[in-house]
C-alpha cells in the first residue's frame, strides 16, 4: 500500500505543528468590509413547498436568501419527539455532497437526542445552484479569487478589499454565516446553537465561530464546534516550493491558479489566506471536538493539525481525536477510527451532556483504539 505524503514529519511533529500566526495584510480591512456587506442581510428561513428547481438536487425543505440575493437550500432535520434541545448547523466537503434527502439518515442519531440539524449547501454546489448555476464544474475554490482590481475608490486607496468579494470562498462563508443567522432565529432564545464540518466545511465551520466570536453583530454566537481534518488552513508553510504540489484537492486547484498567473502569484497569495482558517482558529472559544490524521495528503495532515493547535479554546475544552489516515483509503483500522469517531461526535453534540463530561470517558481512546467506552 502506497501511504499518503508524511512531508517528511514523524507523526508527533505533524500533530504538534504549528502555523505562523500573522494574518495577510488584508484581514482586517477586508473582514471589517465583509462584515458590511453581509450584516445588513435580514435571511430568513422559508420552507420549500415541492422541489426547488436546482438542476442537480431539488430536496431541500427549507431555503434561505444570502449575500446578493442568491438562494440557499437545506434540509432541516428536527428531533423525533419534537422538542428542540439544541440546534446545529452542519457544512459539506469539497467533493459531490450527498443528496439533502439522505442528511435526515445522516443525523437521525442527532435528531433522537433532541438536536434540529440544518444542512446546507454553499451557493454553486448541487442544492443551491438556482441562482448561480453550477460552480463545481471546473475549480470552485478559485473562482474569482483573481479578479483584477477595478480601480481607486473615492478615498484614494485600490478597491481591492471591495473586488476581493467576488471570490467564491467569500461569497460561501456568507452563506456560512447566515445559515447560523437564520437558525439562532429559529431556535428562539434560549437554545443552544452547535456548528460542525468535515474538511472542506470544516473551513465554513471555523470561520463561522470565528466571527461570531468578534462580531456581536451578527447576532448569534458559537456553544460547539466540532470539526474534522479542517482545511484552508497554514497557506504559507503550504505554498512553499518544495509542499505545493505535493497536496491535493482544494490545493491543487490553487497551485494550477498560482501557476498560471505566476506575475500576481505574491498578491494572489495574500488574497487567499485572509480565509486561512488558522489564523481566524485564533477567536475560537467555545469547547471543540476534531478528528486529525496523522497522514493525509489531500488535506495536509500537518496544515490540519496547525487549525486545530491555533484554536483558542480552554485546553480542557478542546479535544483531539487521531485517525492513522484522512482522505484516504487506509483499511479496516482506520475505517474503525472514522466510524469510532462517528460515535464520539453524537456524544459530543449531546444537549444533555456537557461537553467536558461526555468527553471524560472518551478520551482513554482519543489517541487510539478501536472500541467505544
Amino acid at each position: 500500500m502506497f501511504e499518503p505524503d508524511d512531508f517528511g514529519m514523524s507523526a508527533a511533529a505533524t500533530l504538534a505543528h504549528v502555523a505562523d500566526p500573522t494574518p495577510s495584510r488584508h484581514h482586517v480591512p477586508f473582514w471589517k468590509s465583509w462584515v458590511r456587506g453581509v450584516e445588513g442581510d435580514r435571511p430568513l428561513l422559508r420552507a420549500v413547498s415541492g422541489p426547488l428547481p436546482d438542476p442537480a438536487d431539488g430536496t431541500a425543505t427549507h431555503e434561505f436568501a444570502s449575500y446578493r440575493h442568491v438562494r440557499i437550500g437545506c434540509r432541516l432535520v428536527r428531533p423525533v419527539d419534537g422538542v428542540v434541545r439544541a440546534g446545529l448547523v452542519s457544512f459539506h466537503g469539497y467533493g459531490a455532497p450527498i443528496p439533502l434527502s439522505q442528511e435526515d439518515e445522516q443525523w437521525a442519531a442527532l435528531a433522537a437526542r433532541g438536536v434540529a440539524t440544518l444542512a446546507i449547501r454553499v451557493r454553486g454546489f448541487p442544492g443551491s445552484m438556482v441562482d448561480t448555476g453550477d460552480w463545481t464544474s471546473h475549480s470552485w475554490i478559485t473562482r474569482g479569487l483573481d479578479v483584477p482590481v477595478s480601480g481607486v475608490g473615492p478615498d484614494g486607496t485600490d478597491t481591492t478589499h471591495a473586488d476581493m468579494m467576488a471570490w467564491s470562498m467569500a461569497q460561501g462563508v456568507a452563506d456560512a454565516v447566515n445559515a447560523c443567522r437564520v437558525m439562532r432565529a429559529w431556535l428562539g432564545a434560549g437554545v443552544p446553537l452547535y456548528v460542525r464540518g468535515e474538511s472542506f466545511g470544516a473551513a465554513f465551520a471555523v470561520i463561522a465561530a470565528s466571527l461570531a466570536a468578534q462580531h456581536p453583530e451578527l447576532g448569534y454566537g458559537v456553544d460547539r464546534l466540532q470539526i474534522g481534518l479542517p482545511t484552508m488552513g497554514d497557506w504559507r508553510w503550504r505554498l512553499t516550493s518544495d509542499r505545493a504540489r505535493r497536496g491535493g484537492g482544494t490545493q491543487r486547484e490553487i497551485v494550477d491558479l498560482l501557476t498560471r498567473e505566476a506575475s500576481r502569484a505574491e498578491d494572489l497569495s495574500e488574497r487567499l489566506r485572509v480565509c486561512d482558517t488558522a489564523i481566524h482558529a485564533q477567536r475560537v472559544r467555545c469547547p471543540v471536538l476534531c478528528k486529525l490524521a496523522v497522514r493525509d495528503e489531500v488535506v495536509p495532515a500537518p496544515a490540519a493539525a496547525a487549525v486545530f493547535n491555533a484554536l483558542y479554546s480552554a485546553p480542557g475544552c478542546k479535544w483531539r481525536f487521531v485517525t492513522p489516515y484522512g482522505h484516504f483509503d487506509g483499511g479496516i483500522r482506520n475505517a474503525r477510527r472514522h466510524a469510532l469517531f462517528d460515535r464520539c461526535v453524537t456524544d459530543f453534540l449531546d444537549p444533555a451532556v456537557e461537553p467536558m463530561e461526555s468527553m471524560l470517558r472518551w478520551e482513554p481512546i482519543l489517541g487510539r483504539g478501536e472500541r467505544a467506552p
